[in-house]
């Protein structure tokens, strides 16, 4: 077997398309759940974070255990890639990393407190379980950061096997930390660079000892994604769709005109000119389409395979399957990833007032007054995407004895019924709001 002694550098620089939620582990007074920062209190993402999920997104590839390294308590071998923390990009385009570069004071400000996201405990039937209330801090989409892959080409096989590794980073997209499959964590590449150091001759062993580890973005050139090969295990969705009248994503706050008001946050904008500009947004949260859409999708599959007389619902092992459960300390994560629609907030709201009616005497509570604030969007155009992991579903749908195809089927209602406006989605739908229609 013919041994090299090679390196391969990869510099990249990704883009959140969705929120991020990369936790500390912590909590503070705030939330249940802070987002990692560094020395400055910036945002970042951990090398081993990195690792772990390109690890994983790779695991259906044989012999990557000579990339990443094994312990069997026999053989045992170490990582032949080298992964860096993923830093912030300012929004000049520079990277900042280590005590040299000095963010902007417009950057310092904007991450000084990333928004909370309000969330309640929800199970695979796509309704509340229990009292669980909790909420976590994200990171705003468009943020961006720059990374290292580093890979030590000992081999001849070893450069093939990296350059799979990098389908993975510039397919489908990568996704980074909690919360994937209720619309947090979706990363793009924005900028790629790449070197190999044949470290056997003098000249590029002295240009890779001068390889600067401080992170600099490289050229912003369009990225050329190739095959996705994220495609073969996985299928998209993708609606068109526009609202009929009024939307309300409750934030779970309330503010000065309403004691509920649709959830808004900001994010980074990038223009032609990579200069990136924060905006406000409006949100529809992945976490509260998902809800309704495992809600719908237990119905529908209950339509297409029914329970005999005296049998449990069928359609709470293909929730399971397709949502994932929690049973103790058991943990079966979910196939279906949902992605955060955040649109510009240029719409007008309106207050809309109520009574508390009493639902015995169908009259109203004295002094129960209420009210919420909501969007009017009506049609206003704007794309939602899922995701579903076929391999996962064929492998567990086969041990459980489940019909994958009456699963895909039950899918496609759903999908159908959001474009015909036949499933609402958001807050208060038993008013009128949140009906959608499909647009071309």
């Amino acid at each position: 077997m013919t041994k090299m002694n090679k390196r391969k550098v990869v510099r990249l620089v990704v883009e959140a398309v969705t929120p991020l939620a990369v936790g500390s582990g912590e909590g503070n007074v705030m939330t249940d759940s802070v987002v990692a920062v560094d020395f400055r209190g910036l945002p970042y993402i951990p090398g081993t974070s990195l690792a772990g999920v390109l690890r994983h997104a790779v695991e259906h590839v044989s012999e990557m255990d000579v990339l990443f390294g094994k312990h069997d308590g026999i053989n045992s071998t170490g990582s032949k890639i080298i992964v860096s923390e993923a830093r912030i990009v300012d929004f000049d385009g520079s990277v900042v990393d280590g005590v040299i570069k000095n963010p902007s004071h417009e950057l310092m400000n904007f991450y000084a407190e990333c928004p909370v996201r309000q969330h309640v405990c929800i199970n695979e039937k796509g309704v509340t379980d229990g009292a669980g209330k909790f909420d976590n801090q994200v990171v705003y989409k468009g943020t961006r950061f720059c990374f290292d892959l580093e890979c030590l080409l000992d081999e001849e096989k070893d450069e093939g096997l990296f350059d799979a590794v990098l389908d993975v980073v510039l397919g489908a997209g990568l996704r980074v930390g909690g919360g994937i499959r209720k619309g947090y964590g979706l990363l793009e590449v924005r900028a790629i660079s790449s070197a190999v150091f044949d470290l056997d001759k003098k000249e590029e062993m002295m240009l890779y000892l001068d390889y600067s580890s401080r992170l600099a973005a490289p050229d912003m050139k369009p990225v050329d994604a190739g095959e996705k090969a994220d495609e073969k295990k996985y299928k998209s969705f993708l609606l068109k769709l526009s609202p009929e009248d009024f939307v309300f994503f409750g934030s779970g706050l309330g503010n000065k005109n309403a004691d509920s008001m649709a959830l808004t946050e900001r994010y980074v904008h990038w223009d032609s000119n990579n200069e990136g500009t924060p905006k406000d947004g409006v949100v529809f949260p992945g976490s509260s389409i998902k809800g309704a859409f495992a809600h719908r999708f237990r119905y529908w599959y209950n339509v297409l395979d029914p329970s005999n007389e005296g049998e449990p619902a069928k359609g709470d092992a293909a929730s399971r399957i397709l949502f994932g459960t929690v049973d103790g300390k058991k943990q079966v994560p979910g196939l279906m990833f949902f992605e955060d629609v955040i649109l510009d907030d240029k719409y007008s709201r309106k207050v809309f007032n109520h009574v508390m009616i009493d639902r015995f005497t169908g009259g109203a509570f004295p002094g129960a007054l209420y009210n919420e604030e909501a969007v009017y969007m009506k049609g206003v155009p704007f794309e939602l995407r899922f995701t579903l992991d076929l391999n996962g579903l064929n492998q567990r749908c086969a041990n459980e004895g489940v019909d994958p195809k009456k699963v895909e089927d039950a899918i496609d209602l759903v999908e159908r019924d959001i474009n015909e406006g036949l499933l609402p989605l958001g807050g208060l739908t038993n008013r009128g709001h949140g009906c959608f229609k499909s647009v071309n």
